[in-house]
């Protein structure tokens, strides 16, 4: 049971860390994502937005919200629950098509341009699924990414969203080089003397000094 949780937000282009969002343990990456988006759109005012998110990021209601938001596309990986499983054994094996692996170019991926209906959207979303035919486990089988781009070619599609490694190395370092999951409680020791309540400063303040140690250690 968690009582605070961290986000952060990426730049995969620059390949640069931006910012940290504190959060109750009770938030979501999904409608914390939702929030930052919105505030990002209000703020800047971009002529368009592309977000890319874990699995953590696929609740279906949240995708429907998302798929509301003018400029804005996304690339979100699915999850593997049991009733989208049964969706994806549905896909005829002609339906994909092999492709140089980007990680590997000497080994060959199957990828399916296809549906799937999740519950909390009205209508089925674009799903670029890649099939591992020697899984063990069934839905281990598949891996689906979500997306609202409807022109880009599947395999441009499966390259981006793989970019989103430097996200996760960057993760990496700042939790075990910076000690990133070691942050001083939001709330205060003694609830008797002061009010409980969830406050994200004193966790700014270190996130920031975090932030700077990642720099020089990066660029310095």
């Amino acid at each position: 049971m968690k009582a605070d949780k961290l986000f952060y937000v990426f730049e995969l282009v620059r390949k640069r860390l931006i910012g940290f969002k504190p959060r109750p343990g009770t938030a979501t990456l999904a409608n914390t994502a939702l929030k930052q988006v919105k505030e990002l759109i209000s703020e800047v005012k971009p002529e368009s937005v592309r977000m890319i998110m874990d699995a953590g990021g696929c609740k279906g209601s949240v995708i429907a919200r998302m798929r509301k938001i003018e400029g804005l596309s996304f690339l979100v990986r699915g999850a593997r629950q049991r009733n989208l499983v049964k969706q994806w054994k549905k896909v005829l094996k002609e339906e994909y098509k092999e492709y140089p692996d980007p990680g590997d170019p000497e080994k060959k991926i199957l990828i399916a341009d296809t549906r799937t209906k999740i519950k909390g959207c009205k209508e089925p979303i674009r799903t670029i699924l890649i099939l591992n035919e020697e899984a063990k486990k069934e839905k281990d089988r598949f891996y689906p990414i979500y997306t609202s781009d409807e022109d880009t070619p599947v395999f441009d599609l499966l390259v981006e969203y793989r970019s989103r490694q430097n996200h996760e190395l960057c993760y990496r370092v700042m939790k075990h080089d910076l000690s990133l999951d070691a942050l001083p409680k939001s709330y205060p020791l003694n609830p008797r003397v002061e009010k409980v309540q969830f406050r994200d400063k004193h966790v700014m303040l270190v996130c920031e000094a975090f932030l700077i140690k990642l720099f020089l250690k990066v660029f310095g």
